[in-house]
């Protein structure tokens, strides 16, 4: 046998070995961390959905005067979460929002102007009379999503799959709709 040739066999062995090795940390690592975002992402939403709940039953939220402060807190904490979740729980945000009835047409609790909806997941909802003036839509997915007589106005919905929406009767005055599929 060749000695160059075994020489050769003796460094691809514990080459391959360690770069399976670094390969298999280096994915292992990922993972960890995807996992660690989801946990933190996860943490934020119970987290949020639970002050919310407080500010319902505690402090009355859905009955508080447009001045109130605790819409402010209501909004602030709102904005706060909505930058650290993904897509699907940004819907899922939205939808906590709209079933405890904080986001009525013409008079919402909770005002989303200008908070970050960007690539928000609310396909298939049912959103009918929901306030989304100004709110920043911006490639959100609204397929098949129920709009009717909702408020669009000023709102961003650019790049936004909007479809089968349903929008009978919505205002969208002012709506950006460039860009929607």
């Amino acid at each position: 046998m060749d000695t160059g040739l075994f020489f050769i066999g003796i460094l691809l062995i514990p080459t391959a070995i360690l770069l399976g090795s670094w390969w298999w940390s280096r994915t292992h690592h990922n993972t960890e961390l995807e996992s660690t975002a989801d946990t933190l992402e996860q943490n934020a939403y119970d987290g949020y959905i639970n002050r919310i709940t407080g500010l319902l039953l505690e402090r009355n939220l859905a009955a508080s005067n447009e001045d109130d402060e605790i819409r402010t807190i209501a909004r602030a904490q709102t904005a706060d979460v909505l930058r650290n979740v993904n897509a699907v729980r940004k819907g899922r945000i939205v939808g906590f929002l709209y079933d405890s009835s904080l986001l009525n047409v013409g008079a919402p609790v909770v005002n989303l102007r200008m908070l970050d909806l960007a690539e928000a997941d609310l396909s298939r909802f049912n959103l009918s009379e929901a306030s989304f003036q100004g709110a920043q839509l911006t490639q959100a997915e609204l397929s098949e999503a129920n709009l009717s007589l909702s408020d669009l106005r000023a709102a961003e919905l650019s790049g936004a799959n909007l479809k089968n929406v349903i929008l009978t009767g919505a205002y969208l005055r002012g709506a950006n709709l460039q860009n929607t599929d």
